[in-house]
C-alpha cells in the first residue's frame, strides 16, 4: 500500500473515531438534561434519537438503541446514502425490534401439539399430580398425557402391566377448604418388584384408572 493510501486511511479511521466521540457526547448529554427535567413533570426531554434524525424524517429513529444508532452512523459514514435511505434502515430497525423472533416461532416440540404451543396450546393439569413422590409437570407433558391426567379421580383401580400382570393402582387426593381437589397422587404397590411395568407413557396407566376398573374397598 502506497504512503498516501496509509494516510489517508488513519485520517479516515481518526474522523470515524472523533465521529463516533462526539455521537458519544451527544448521548451523555442527552441523559443529564434527562435528569434535569426528571423531577418536572411538566416538560418531556426529547429523545437522542430524534435530536439525531436526519432532515425530512423526523421521529424515525425513536426508540433506537445507542448500539443501533452507532450502527447506522458508520453506514452513513461508510457510504454516500441519502437521508431517506437512513430512515428506511432506521424504520426496519425498528420494526425487527419490536418482533423478536421468540415470540414469532411456532414452539414445536415432542411435548406440543403437531401446530406448536403458538398456534395450538395444550391444556395444564387440572391441579398438582404426582407418581409416587416425583412431581408431574405439565411442560414435560404431551397433549395426550394432559387429558387422560385430568380424567383422573381418587379411587383404587385394578390395572394392566405392559408384562400382562395384573395390580391394584391406588389415586389418592387433597381437597381444600371448597372440596376442590388440589393434588393428586397415583400410588403403585410398594411390594411390586417390577416397577417399571407401567406402560411407555402416563397414558397407559391413566386410561386405565376409570370407574370399569374401579375396585371396591372391603369393609367400606
Amino acid at each position: 500500500m502506497a504512503i498516501g493510501q496509509h494516510v489517508a486511511k488513519a485520517k479516515a479511521e481518526k474522523d470515524q473515531q472523533e465521529a463516533l466521540a462526539a455521537l458519544a457526547a451527544q448521548e451523555q448529554a442527552a441523559d443529564a438534561a434527562a435528569e434535569a427535567l426528571e423531577a418536572d413533570e411538566s416538560v418531556a426531554p426529547m429523545p437522542v434519537a430524534e435530536q439525531m434524525a436526519p432532515p425530512g424524517a423526523p421521529g424515525v429513529l425513536t426508540g433506537l438503541t445507542f448500539d443501533q444508532l452507532k450502527e447506522l452512523f458508520l453506514a452513513a459514514q461508510g457510504s454516500r446514502i441519502t437521508d431517506t435511505q437512513i430512515a428506511d434502515i432506521a424504520a426496519n430497525a425498528a420494526a425487527k425490534a419490536k418482533m423478536p423472533e421468540n415470540k414469532t416461532s411456532p414452539q414445536i416440540s415432542v411435548y406440543s401439539h403437531p401446530e406448536g404451543e403458538r398456534d395450538h396450546p395444550k391444556a395444564k393439569l387440572k391441579c398438582r399430580m404426582y407418581f409416587g413422590s416425583a412431581p408431574i409437570e405439565s411442560q414435560t407433558c404431551t397433549p395426550t398425557e394432559i387429558d387422560s391426567l385430568n380424567r383422573l379421580t381418587p379411587g383404587a383401580y385394578r390395572v394392566t402391566k405392559t408384562d400382562g400382570a395384573r395390580t391394584v393402582v391406588d389415586v389418592t387426593g387433597q381437597v381444600n377448604a371448597n372440596r376442590q381437589i388440589e393434588r393428586l397422587w397415583i400410588v403403585i404397590p410398594k411390594d411390586d418388584e417390577n416397577k417399571n411395568g407401567y406402560g411407555p407413557n402416563l397414558s397407559y396407566l391413566a386410561d386405565q384408572c376409570v370407574d370399569e376398573n374401579r375396585v371396591q374397598m372391603v369393609g367400606v
